[in-house]
């Protein structure tokens, strides 16, 4: 297994993913029903083969040639940044989505991004899991401190950089 930024070939791997999503992956992660990856989406995904498309840090994780989850950050400075994780079912509950966010982590802290929020839904116990405790290290050893929240129904995790590991 690898873990590395997503690329734009990785578009092309989107159908064998979608086809190891089960409707209630598909739930957690977008908060809308089906078991393939909403439209509007995709076409941002799409947009990510653009070179002048905004920054939208990724990390994926590829096995045989198979998409088997991603982290992503996006956002900007203005309205904050948020983190999303998913992983394909037959991967869940093997510790990918605590490693492609730990790896994700330390690209926002390189890209100077030192706030991040990521909403679960409170039947979502791998996620929430995964950020339970108050602090969490990235994959580059930097620390990040963690509070959690219930906010309209999600539970709200916000991940902040230590001092100490920012610039």
């Amino acid at each position: 297994m690898t873990v590395r930024p997503w690329q734009a070939d990785d578009y092309a791997l989107l159908s064998g993913f979608e086809s190891h999503l089960s409707a209630e992956t598909v739930w957690r992660r977008f908060f809308t029903g089906g078991s393939a990856l909403p439209a509007a989406y995709r076409r941002m995904l799409l947009r990510q083969q653009d070179p002048a498309a905004p920054p939208w840090l990724m990390q994926v994780t590829v096995a045989d040639g198979h998409l088997v989850g991603w982290a992503e950050c996006r956002g900007g400075p203005a309205h904050g940044y948020e983190v999303a994780v998913i992983v394909a079912d037959p991967w869940q509950r093997n510790g990918i989505g605590t490693r492609l966010l730990r790896e994700l982590l330390g690209r926002c802290a390189e890209a100077g991004i030192d706030e991040v929020r990521g909403y679960v839904l409170p039947g979502n116990p791998a996620m929430a899991g995964a950020v339970r405790h108050r602090s969490f290290t990235a994959a580059d050893g930097a620390h990040w401190t963690v509070s959690h929240r219930l906010a309209d129904g999600l539970r709200e995790h916000v991940l902040h950089l230590a001092v100490s590991d920012h610039g």
